[in-house]
């Protein structure tokens, strides 16, 4: 997962660092390969041309890795190199069957996948050849969550089934009186639609506005799930209740509680993980259209192949017109990476591909006869983020948000057509802006919070920060209190200033270090890592937003979530003489989301909303900056547009009724 997420990501580094390859971006981010650098009056910048592309490993000579890096230089893309002989592509095509492909010759696909193995070797070999590294994969990584998953399942599974074997084999739960099943031959609006179906109906307790988000999952049939478990034999013999008092106590579909095995080795089964199955529009086929489809085939050198399903098809009418099935029989996906669609869209390798929304690339499609492009809002935002944990302070952080020109994430990253500024915690995606800001008492729309206004007025910055008992020293210019100074670091998540927020944060730190700061901006590969644990003091992400506004998992007290740490509610609630004003924002903000999960009328949701939302801004530990566009590209030489919705969102993009898609 981690060599994926480095694929695609060549053009944010190219600039700055030279780097062409996407295992040097590995290396990079895996902290195997460190680059030349020289140290800037605030910050490391990258060295001079003549070292450009060039590294620095941290490997020892037993390939573990080196916190700070040694003499031991061993040439890390010669070893690239040689595991691309001729020798060693012949064997892997001859191994895996590769033939060329539209645009892809079978030497280029076997040449990809070598250089992947051996890059995550290498980075295997790095991180497992020390102490260090296995402890930080283990407390930091995906990979020590889904061990300590594992372990935890397997204990559990043990302690329910000695429960079940005192219990003379009984299910320890034999029933969910809130799910069942039953038959009708009429769809949700009454219309009688001939042929009986099973519907899935599911009870919950009390009122849920996102209940209908929660249960949005796709419904497999038992054979599926269920394939080679003692409930499959049992309910296949079995008559379904007809009434809710039978169905109370039916148990014949049950299945072991939290039983390691059921969950490993049937649900998890590699032939059904690596195959779909469900009742969408498309089915799982291969290269060919027939034959036996299996995960070696369904997904095959970087294609997934997909065939209309028969038995979909849309409602019209009073439901007997099946005919609005798919009009494309066959259909691929091509993976490519994200620093490559471009190119792949403008050779004809992909009639459809989502580009990044950015003024380069919306110029280079526009240059491009054969390609239409379509622009919407993207459903999340970029913010800053600053951790009461490093700043105790609220008026020093006021103090750095004042100084922020959010403007600038637009004007030397996006444009004004690309992306908007943003001046409260929520996506304007979300239904709450409608009615919280766009309507009624609102319709002005919301503005910056007043407290963290940016401004250039210096004396305002510094009023904040004396407010909060700091005093200028004479000798040096920085502001200290009992023995410290404003010292802090403003980290840009990945490896290089391709960033909207970079030089927002690099004019904030100007500015702030004219008043009194030392304030340091850097780039860190880690830097999401470190978001997990809290150990960032400020920094510049963003936030992927959901259907339903719910603020809970990344707002409320109780929350498990890493944002909480973020946010520094644990040393805020510890230290009430320092933080007793923010305990009581933060106890009347989670006052209101709890009120908000009680309701489903949207504009009394949207009301407590918009207090909610003041009540983060007045915290002062987030400041949201800009939600940007997403771009869908498409061929209009081989795509008929009117069969695209031209009115794409972030919930209903291009292809959104997909069976409706259509060839010139």
């Amino acid at each position: 997962s981690d060599w994926t997420m480095s694929v695609g990501s060549v053009e944010s580094y190219e600039k700055e660092y030279n780097f062409t390859e996407d295992w040097q971006i590995y290396y990079f981010t895996h902290n195997v390969v460190r680059i030349h650098t020289v140290q800037g009056k605030k910050q490391k910048f990258p060295e001079g041309h003549e070292h450009a592309g060039k590294y620095i490993t941290n490997l020892d000579e037993e390939a573990g890795l080196q916190a700070d890096g040694g003499n031991y230089n061993p040439d890390i893309e010669g070893e690239i190199v040689d595991a691309q002989s001729e020798e060693a592509i012949a064997e892997y095509i001859a191994k895996h069957g590769l033939k060329d492909e539209t645009g892809v010759t079978k030497e280029a696909q076997a040449r990809e996948m070598i250089i992947k193995d051996t890059a995550i070797n290498t980075v295997y070999d790095a991180y497992t050849g020390t102490d260090d590294g296995v402890i930080e994969i283990l407390y930091y990584w995906a990979t020590g969550s889904n061990i300590r998953d594992e372990f935890a399942a397997e204990e559990k599974s043990e302690y329910y089934q000695g429960i079940k074997d005192d219990n003379d084999g009984e299910l320890l739960v034999k029933n969910i009186s809130g799910i069942r099943t039953y038959k009708t031959t009429k769809d949700f609006d009454g219309n009688d639609l001939g042929a009986s179906h099973d519907v899935l109906k599911i009870k919950i307790n009390k009122v849920d506005p996102k209940a209908i988000w929660n249960f949005g999952f796709s419904v497999a049939p038992m054979h599926y799930y269920a394939s080679g478990s003692p409930a499959l034999a049992a309910a296949q013999n079995a008559t379904v209740p007809s009434s809710d008092a039978d169905w109370e106590n039916y148990s014949t579909f049950g299945v072991d509680y939290s039983n390691e095995s059921f969950f490993k080795d049937i649900l998890q089964a590699a032939e059904k993980n690596g195959k779909p199955v469900g009742a969408g529009v498309y089915m799982a086929t291969n290269e060919t259209g027939s034959g036996t489809v299996d995960r070696t085939n369904f997904y095959k050198n970087n294609w997934v192949y997909y065939e209309r399903n028969p038995h979909f098809y849309t409602v019209i009418g009073d439901g007997t017109d099946t005919s609005n099935n798919a009009k494309i029989k066959y259909f691929r996906y091509r993976v490519v990476g994200s620093d490559k669609i471009m190119s792949a869209l403008e050779t004809g390798i992909v009639d459809i591909g989502e580009p990044n929304a950015t003024v380069d690339n919306i110029n280079k499609l526009d240059k491009m006869t054969h390609i239409n492009h379509i622009e919407y809002a993207t459903n999340g935002y970029g913010y800053v983020g600053i951790n009461p944990k490093y700043v105790p302070d609220i008026e020093v952080r006021q103090a750095m948000m004042m100084a922020m020109n959010t403007a600038v994430t637009i004007k030397n990253y996006y444009s004004s057509e690309l992306a908007d500024l943003l001046y409260r915690s929520m996506s304007k995606e979300s239904w709450v802006y409608d009615y919280a800001y766009n309507e009624g008492e609102y319709a002005e729309g919301v503005t910056e919070w007043h407290e963290i206004a940016y401004t250039t007025d210096t004396a305002k910055i510094e009023a904040k920060v004396q407010s909060a008992g700091w005093t200028k020293d004479a000798a040096t210019g920085l502001y200290t209190k009992d023995g410290k100074t404003l010292t802090y670091t403003f980290t840009i998540a990945g490896g290089t200033k391709d960033h909207p927020a970079f030089n927002m944060f690099m004019d904030a730190a100007k500015t702030l270090n004219s008043c009194g700061f030392d304030i340091t901006v850097i780039t860190d590969v880690s830097a999401l890592t470190k978001l997990a644990t809290g150990q960032l003091a400020v920094w510049a992400a963003a936030w992927s937003s959901t259907v339903d506004p719910d603020l809970y998992q990344v707002y409320h007290k109780d929350s498990k979530a890493t944002s909480i740490k973020n946010w520094g509610y644990k040393e805020i609630y510890e230290d009430a003489d320092q933080f007793g004003y923010e305990q009581g924002i933060i106890d009347e903000l989670s006052d209101l989301i709890e009120v908000a999960r009680t309701m489903t009328d949207k504009p009394s949701r949207a009301a407590i909303y918009q207090d909610a939302l003041d009540l983060i801004m007045q915290l002062a530990v987030e400041l949201p900056t800009y939600q940007r566009n997403d771009c869908t590209a498409y061929n209009k030489d081989v795509i008929d547009v009117t069969t695209l919705n031209s009115n794409a969102t972030a919930t209903a993009g291009v292809t959104n009724r997909l069976w409706e898609l259509n060839y010139n």
